[in-house]
């Protein structure tokens, strides 16, 4: 592009958008990151202690 030149831009496109632009990780990867998390999370709320409440001080 030259200095000289100018630049377009259109709000209408005849194309369709290509979906990797918005989501550029593919769903496999989504799936196994959330099973992941959600194996942690479980593995978190089975070892976590019973809590005893705290007598407040005033």
């Amino acid at each position: 592009m030259t200095p000289t030149s100018q630049l377009e831009l259109g709000f209408r496109s005849n194309t369709t958008p290509n979906r990797s632009r918005y989501c550029p990780k593919p769903r496999g990867l989504r799936a196994t990151r959330a099973q992941w998390w959600f194996a942690k999370m479980r593995e978190a709320v089975a070892t976590a202690g019973n809590w005893q409440e705290q007598p407040r001080s005033n």
